[in-house]
C-alpha cells in the first residue's frame, strides 16, 4: 500500500500504520480511500477484532500465553523472556509436540490427499479455525490466523459484540515478498523441526492458500485466506514492520483503521444492508 494522508482533517493519525477517524461516515471515506490508493499489484485482505487493543496473534499464542505463561492473552511478555531462546524454543517445541503427536489429520484427511491431492495438514488447521470444537481438547488453536477478501467480512467481526474501540485489520499481501505457501504443511512442519534444532528461526509469516481445499460454505460465505504466524515470539505486525524497515521502499505492508466507540448501530445497519449476518457467515451452525 501506498503511504497516503487521511481525507478528513478529523481523523486522527496515532502512527503511520493506525488511524481513527472520528465516527462511521469517516471511517467509511478512509477506508475507500485506502483501496482507491492501493497500487496496481495490490492484493488488499482484511481482518476484524472487536478491541482495538488486541494483537495480530495466532489462536495457538493466545492460548499459549493464558495458560502456559498466565499472562493476558492479548498482550506480549516483556523483551527479555522474548528475546530470549528458551522461550522461542519452549514454544516452539510445544506447538510441534501439538501438531505431530496431540493432533494429526483423521485417516479420512490423509485419504483424500492421497486421491484428490489436498493438503491434510491444511485441512486439518482450516476445521479448527472454522470449528474450534474440533480441536484438541485441551492444547487450543494453530499458528494460522483467518482473513477475508471482503472489508464487510471483517467488519462484521470488528463489530459483532463490542462496547469500545473496534480494528479493522488491512494487509497488502503483495507488499510482503514471496510468503505464498509453496509446500505441503507437513513438510513445512519438518522443515521447523530441523529449523529448530539447530537454533534457526522459522522466517516470515506465510500466506496459506492451496489450490485445492475441501470445500466448506464458512470459509466461502467469509471469503476466508489464512496467513501462519511462523515466528511464534512476535505479533504479525511486528514482524511485518521489520520487512517494512528493511525493504525500505515507502511501502506499508498492513494498516489498522480504528472503530470508535460508540458507533456500533451505525456499523451493525450498514452490515444488515450489505447482507452481513450471522446466518449468512455462519452457515449450518
Amino acid at each position: 500500500m501506498k503511504c497516503i494522508s487521511p481525507t478528513h482533517s478529523t481523523t486522527y493519525v496515532i502512527n503511520q500504520h493506525t488511524w481513527r477517524p472520528k465516527d462511521f461516515n469517516t471511517f467509511s471515506d478512509e477506508l475507500n480511500n485506502i483501496k482507491h490508493n492501493k497500487n496496481d499489484n495490490s492484493a488488499l485482505l482484511y481482518r476484524g477484532h472487536k478491541s482495538a487493543n488486541w494483537k495480530l496473534d495466532s489462536t495457538f499464542i493466545r492460548y499459549f500465553k493464558k495458560e502456559i505463561l498466565k499472562i493476558p492473552k492479548f498482550t506480549h511478555p516483556n523483551d527479555y523472556i522474548r528475546n530470549s531462546e528458551e522461550y522461542n524454543n519452549a514454544i516452539a517445541w510445544f506447538y510441534l509436540f501439538k501438531f505431530g503427536i496431540l493432533a494429526r489429520p483423521s485417516d479420512e484427511l490423509e485419504k483424500l490427499s492421497e486421491t484428490h491431492g489436498i493438503d491434510s495438514w491444511f485441512e486439518l488447521m482450516k476445521i479448527i479455525q472454522q470449528d474450534p470444537r474440533e480441536d484438541h481438547p485441551e492444547v487450543k488453536g494453530t499458528n494460522i490466523i483467518d482473513w477475508t477478501k471482503s472489508s464487510d467480512v471483517a467488519l462484521y467481526f470488528s463489530n459483532e459484540n463490542r462496547n469500545d474501540d473496534g480494528a479493522l485489520w488491512i494487509c497488502d499481501s503483495s507488499v510482503t515478498g514471496k510468503t505464498l505457501q509453496t509446500i505441503p504443511v507437513g513438510k513445512i512442519l519438518d522443515k521447523m523441526k530441523d529449523a529448530l534444532k539447530n537454533g534457526k528461526p522459522w522466517g516470515c509469516p506465510l500466506l496459506f492458500c492451496p489450490k485445492k481445499q475441501i470445500k466448506y460454505n464458512r470459509a466461502k460465505h467469509q471469503e476466508a485466506i489464512y496467513i501462519s504466524q511462523m515466528d511464534l515470539r512476535y505479533s504479525l505486525d511486528e514482524l511485518w514492520n521489520k520487512i517494512e524497515r528493511e525493504k525500505n521502499n515507502n511501502e506499508l505492508i498492513y494498516m489498522k483503521l480504528i472503530l470508535s466507540s460508540g458507533s456500533e448501530n451505525d456499523f451493525t445497519d450498514y452490515l444488515l444492508k450489505k447482507g452481513i449476518t450471522p446466518d449468512y457467515l455462519f452457515p449450518n451452525k
